[in-house]
């Protein structure tokens, strides 16, 4: 999109420009989201193979001498099958839980991040690629989990002592990630700029959101059931393709707060108008 282009976007707007620029950078988004999720698809994979799982004791005392002997031992005439370790599966679940709180504290954000920058130079009509784009939000890792954190803890603590609260401050934080990975600033300023921002704009950040929030329910409740009905040929293929079915998703989730961060910053602080001024070489007015 051309300077020229840059214009106040209603909600439909938002969502329109949204399923454009996914058709039009859908590799290089697809790229940036699998960079992160093709990995932790493997790893669910393979701890769904690696697993533990306990044997059901036989049902029928009619057996061959040879099966008997593939039985570890033998109860009352009856066969039985080896229990599973419950020592063996308590740490094959702590590694789980270490990768999956890994994958999503750090990995998310950082993917997130990349895709903020590559959304965003997409929307200014500005090309990059995939290892820019992870470039530019290797620096911004720190400072956007910093800055998520204490807006999380202050939207706790408003659903805490009420909900109306929370939501509230969920609303006026909705802008953080484009403002911490786009505008370089951090923690309890990236907050009031937010605030800012979002200022007089909560009916349209909960209408947004909640629209996005609906459709990525719907997508995900046809994708899983198309999952469920395939008759997977092992158990961790299908817990691979289930943690790596979000990566398709996540360009759509993301791009509508930055198209919306956008947005409010043409219609506040007439940011057309300075991207206009800097593409014709002339200063821009304030």
């Amino acid at each position: 999109m051309s300077a020229q282009e840059l214009r106040p976007m209603g909600i439909g707007d938002i969502l329109d420009t949204t399923f454009r620029l996914y058709r039009q950078r859908f590799l290089v988004f697809l790229l940036i989201a699998l960079v992160v999720y093709l990995p932790f698809g493997v790893f669910m994979g393979v701890y769904e193979a690696m697993m533990p799982k306990p044997s059901p004791y036989a049902a029928s005392t009619a057996y061959s001498s040879h099966q008997a002997t593939d039985f570890r031992f033998q109860e009352h005439g009856r066969a039985v099958f080896p229990k599973a370790d419950p020592q063996a599966a308590i740490m094959a679940g702590s590694v789980a839980l270490v990768g999956i709180f890994l994958f999503m504290v750090v990995l998310v954000p950082l993917c997130s991040a990349a895709l903020i920058e590559n959304i965003s130079a997409s929307y200014l009509g500005e090309t990059l690629s995939a290892g820019a784009s992870y470039g530019r939000a290797a620096h911004r890792l720190l400072p956007l989990l910093w800055t998520e954190i204490i807006a999380g803890v202050a939207t706790m603590v408003g659903y805490v002592f009420c909900i109306v609260p929370g939501v509230i401050f969920s609303l006026w934080f909705l802008l953080i990630a484009p403002v911490v990975v786009l505008e370089r600033t951090n923690g309890s300023t990236a907050m009031g700029r937010s605030r800012q921002l979002m200022q007089g704009n909560l009916g349209k950040g909960f209408s947004l959101m909640l629209v996005v929030a609906l459709l990525a329910f719907a997508v995900n409740f046809a994708l899983g059931a198309v999952i469920g009905l395939v008759p997977w040929p092992h158990v961790a293929l299908r817990a691979f393709v289930q943690n790596i079915v979000p990566a398709v998703l996540l360009p759509i989730q993301t791009a509508p707060a930055i198209l919306l961060y956008y947005d409010l910053r043409i219609r506040k602080e007439a940011f057309d108008l300075q991207k206009l001024s800097e593409a014709l070489g002339q200063p821009a007015t304030t």
